[in-house]
């Protein structure tokens, strides 16, 4: 226990520095007038300075990824976002993302974005697949935290992480190859491709990425496939943009442990021959074209997907196929002008969204997989929204919302007895936040805003006594301030977000309810970064949350697999101009287990602290590097289920080493 404090306390002494340094003239950027430029995000669907807005953003920059040595969006994510995560039980690289204390459903309550195009899947158990986004074709990620209805949809309860591709057109050629091993038999080779034309209007790129590895435990043997193209174009007021990504992924299923197999060996398996396979087609483009003061966007995407898996374990004697194929088509314009001696931006829109799904071999309405079934599943949706942004001489800035969001799902079982189900909600978010510049670099601002999300098709196809799941409701309210300073900036943010009807699993973990009790969310989110000279920068955030329910019989009860405080601290050292150090410290306090509603459970998921390390060395086109995770070797898990008939630890890796070669040219 004394050692597990000295590293949280380490992670928030370092935090606490970053503040401490942001509020001290800035040697080093006293000597370096040449700020960097600012940053903008997509919050309102078109670039705007995050400074001045009133949201709670955090954004990730191409440079960084490069500096990190992360190889997809999701490590991107939770290395440098500070998102707290848990690995998924597939076997793959996909960790659930965990914005905002939502435990077992954080997937189903935060919208995952490509370019502006969902990506979200809209059954259980799927994480977006942010793994199959190679780092060389990211531009920036943007992962803004709370309910973000208006824009984004339902599901956005917690809040959007918007993965943006590169769609710079600077003439000439330039590529990157690169290989690499790690522990586990593990191996990638990536390849990148980028050739802007001769007349600086347009650009392809080419990405491929290939990665096997045996894995941290037996029947946890993985391998991805990756293909990527893009092509961007950009000329006056027109531009156009184009992506289309290929993923096929497989791996083994080695399923959960008892308690007494994890304490006797963590790397076993009870479950050898199960296995799970995925692949998947994306293909998005986008458009714009600005006129005066008007600019008219279009964006539309497709995606086609097919899961596999065979739970050998269970008795299943074939594969169970899930076909998925989705397509949204996003019309909007935007308006930027004068209105006397303030400033206008108006956003309006319209989501056009299709999600057809067909599974073959489902589980049955008893939750045994006794019969073979098949389920077919729909979804439609049409929704309008607007956004008026006012920013007035005062340097106040006023920004008020609201969308309309028409859905219709529907789901049938074809069995000895057909069960046919049809959902038709109408569905309404809004917002009302407020800005205002108390100097140059210092912003402070309040946020008012509501989200929903409907059940998706596992979730209402599997009800509990027959109850139909309602659309769970939020509201949240927020408070921050922003500094930046030079090379130094900061954020804080206090947030209350209340749920109504939350959506989640029962405590059988074999059906779906709403919460009869309302659930709250409050805390504190701290993030930072400061060049404290040339050759060093820190940065980090801590979270402290409280995620309980508000009311009824489990009023005060704490929300299973949430962490009441985490935290990171990264630390970049130049050693020389051709060699740097990265190392990065992670913290999460303890957890309820899965469906402990009651938090009547003997133990808990203990806290973790991770030590992460990186180091790189360049000379000219060629970059070494060595880098190595949990470099302290602790064992952790997540873990399910407590008290029941039945227990589910899901062991992480151990200490993983990596090493790894790339030539640029």
């Amino acid at each position: 226990m004394k050692k597990l404090n000295l590293v949280r306390a380490a992670s928030l002494l370092a935090c606490g520095a970053i503040l401490s340094a942001a509020s001290l003239p800035s040697v080093y950027a006293q000597s370096n007038p040449s700020a960097p430029p600012e940053i903008v995000v997509t919050a309102s669907r078109s670039e705007q300075d995050l400074q001045t807005t009133p949201v709670g953003a955090t954004i990730i920059t191409r440079a960084q990824i490069e500096a990190a040595g992360v190889l997809d969006a999701n490590a991107a994510i939770r290395k440098i976002g500070g998102v707290i995560a848990r690995s998924d039980q597939y076997g793959g690289r996909d960790y659930t993302l965990d914005l905002r204390g939502f435990g077992t459903t954080a997937n189903e309550n935060t919208v995952v974005l490509v370019d502006g195009i969902r990506i979200s899947e809209n059954e259980m158990g799927m994480p977006a697949r942010l793994s199959g986004i190679a780092a060389g074709t990211i531009e920036r990620i943007e992962i803004l935290r709370g309910g973000s209805g208006v824009m984004w949809g339902e599901g956005a309860s917690a809040g959007v992480i918007n993965i943006l591709t590169r769609k710079d057109a600077k003439a000439g050629l330039t590529a990157q190859v690169g290989a690499s091993a790690e522990s586990y038999a593990g191996k990638e080779a990536i390849a990148n491709l980028r050739l802007g034309l001769q007349s600086g209007k347009d650009a392809i790129d080419l990405s491929a990425r290939s990665f096997s590895s045996n894995g941290y435990r037996d029947n946890n043997q993985s391998s991805q496939d990756v293909v990527s193209a893009g092509y961007a174009y950009a000329d006056g007021g027109l531009s156009f943009r184009a992506r289309l990504n290929h993923d096929v992924s497989r791996a083994g299923l080695p399923g959960s442990l008892t308690l007494s197999q994890l304490q006797t060996n963590p790397r076993q398996t009870a479950t050898p021959s199960d296995w799970y396979g995925y692949q998947t087609t994306k293909l998005n483009a986008g458009t714009e074209y600005r006129v005066s003061d008007w600019t008219f966007l279009l964006d539309g995407g497709v995606k086609v997907r097919r899961a596999s898996y065979q739970y050998l374990s269970l008795g299943a004697t074939s594969p169970t196929l899930t076909d998925v194929r989705t397509s949204q088509l996003s019309p909007r314009a935007v308006y930027r002008g004068a209105m006397g001696s303030s400033t206008l931006i108006a956003t309006t829109g319209m989501d056009i969204y299709k999600w057809q799904y067909t599974n073959d071999g489902a589980f049955d309405t008893t939750g045994a997989r006794t019969t073979r079934t098949t389920r077919t599943g729909d979804q439609s949706s049409r929704a309008l929204y607007t956004m008026l942004d006012f920013l007035l001489p005062t340097q106040t800035r006023l920004v008020a919302g609201y969308r309309l969001d028409n859905i219709f799902k529907t789901s049938q079982n074809a069995t000895t007895a057909p069960l046919r189900m049809n959902v038709n909600n109408q569905l309404h978010a809004s917002e009302l936040s407020l800005n205002q510049t108390v100097r140059q670099d210092l912003d402070v601002y309040a946020r008012v805003a509501t989200s929903y999300r409907s059940a998706n098709i596992d979730e209402y196809t599997a009800w509990l006594n027959n109850s139909p799941v309602l659309p769970q409701t939020s509201i949240d309210r927020e408070f921050g301030i922003k500094q930046r300073s030079g090379s130094t900036v900061i954020a804080g943010r206090y947030f209350i977000q209340n749920t109504a009807n939350e959506i989640a699993q029962d405590p059988s973990g074999f059906a779906n309810w709403n919460f009869v009790d309302p659930t709250k969310r409050s805390g504190i989110e701290l993030q930072a970064s400061a060049a404290l000279s040339p050759m060093v920068t820190l940065s980090g955030n801590v979270q402290s949350i409280k995620a309980q329910f508000s009311g009824g019989v489990y009023a005060g009860k704490q929300i299973p697999l949430v962490s009441n405080t985490t935290a990171s601290a990264r630390a970049s050292y130049k050693l020389t101009a051709e060699q740097s150090l990265e190392t990065t410290v992670r913290y999460t306090s303890a957890q309820y287990f899965g469906y402990d509603y009651a938090n009547t459970c003997s133990k808990q998921i203990p806290a973790a602290r991770m030590l992460d390390a990186l180091y790189r060395y360049q000379v000219k086109a060629y970059e070494v590097s060595f880098g190595v995770n949990n470099l302290t070797n602790i064992q952790t898990y997540s873990a399910i289920n407590c008290g029941m008939e039945w227990e589910s630890y899901y062991p992480d890796p151990s200490r993983t080493v990596r090493a790894a070669l790339k030539y640029n040219f």
